[in-house]
């Protein structure tokens, strides 16, 4: 509860809960993941591996890691990888994949530097964080997976900006932005940012 209370305080808000934790379980709720751009009429297989990460190389549930690949023909198209598999303990228990790509998190966010971005919440829950490639100055696909207990989950798949990631023991906090702000000069702003925050409670994920 004190943990609860002082990741509350920290952020100075309540939200709406992402996903809900049931025993070991992980339940989603799907107005919170948007379906990710497939292009349609072309053959995608058989991907190209381009990279292997370990996540975790141990926990109390084993081994986590990730395999990127491009989609066929998409060797030279932007982002570093259509695909991310989550394995658990060599066993593929995730996938995402879009056409769109997915880039480096530190080529958007300054304080990150890599791929992914991973937060220890507890010692048996953590988040990845994944980016997908912007075009354009427009905003880009934004996935959080939990993985708690063992279970491996996406949570959260919206177009948004990441203005920011603050990191604290077992919590975080995402400012996030939803739409471009176009300039008339750069001191005339002609709309306003839509701002929204995405943290960790202590106990789940919470949007506001």
């Amino acid at each position: 509860m004190t943990c609860m209370v002082s990741a509350g305080s920290m952020f100075g808000q309540t939200g709406e809960a992402v996903c809900t934790l049931s025993g070991n379980d992980i339940v989603v709720k799907s107005k919170f993941i948007d379906t990710f751009y497939i292009k349609q009429n072309e053959v995608l297989t058989p991907y190209t591996l381009t990279k292997t990460e370990t996540v975790l190389p141990s926990s109390s549930y084993g081994s986590f890691s990730l395999k990127l690949y491009k989609f066929n023909g998409y060797a030279d198209e932007p982002g570093v990888c259509n695909v991310i598999e989550v394995l658990k303990n060599g066993v593929k228990v995730l996938e995402l994949k879009n056409s769109l790509g997915f880039e480096n998190l530190s080529s958007y966010v300054s304080s990150e530097s890599g791929f992914y971005g991973l937060i220890t919440l507890s010692a048996n829950t953590y988040a990845l964080i994944f980016n997908e490639y912007i075009y354009a100055s427009s905003p880009s696909m934004i996935s959080v997976v939990l993985i708690r207990n063992g279970q491996v989950k996406l949570v959260y798949n919206k177009e948004m900006y990441i203005n920011s990631i603050t990191k604290q023991s077992g919590s975080f906090n995402m400012q996030l932005q939803a739409n471009t702000v176009e300039y008339i000069d750069p001191n005339t702003p002609y709309n306003e940012a839509e701002l929204h925050t995405v943290w960790w409670d202590g106990a789940t994920l919470r949007f506001q």
